[in-house]
């Protein structure tokens, strides 16, 4: 009964080892036009598409684990890309907000 939970927790341990070693690819997905010129609308429009990135790359990994596909990742791999696209678009959110809530302490102030 042990042996495969310890076969479990070994191929856990290398799954974390390899999702540690490896990084988001920075490239940008193709038909995304990379913002020229620096300033808050270029760095608004890159988080936009990382974000973008992101997601697609939660949802094909995602797609190829319920498909069983051959080259699929793991499925630890599948969630931590799931949550990393989480993460993403909430952080996406509250700056929306934040945006907003200092555009509207703006229209409000008295001139």
């Amino acid at each position: 009964m042990t042996l495969p939970i310890q076969a479990l927790a070994t191929q856990l341990q290398s799954s974390l080892q390899t999702i540690k070693e490896q990084t988001v690819p920075q490239a940008v997905p193709s038909g995304v036009a990379q913002p020229q010129g620096g300033g808050f609308k270029a760095l608004f429009e890159q988080g936009l598409q990382r974000v973008a990135e992101v997601q697609h790359i939660a949802t094909v990994d995602g797609n190829a684990v319920a498909a069983g596909a051959k080259n699929a990742p793991s499925l630890a791999e599948t969630m931590v890309a799931m949550q990393k696209s989480s993460v993403a678009f909430q952080e996406l959110i509250a700056v929306r907000n934040q945006l907003v809530r200092g555009y509207t302490t703006l229209i409000n102030m008295p001139v």
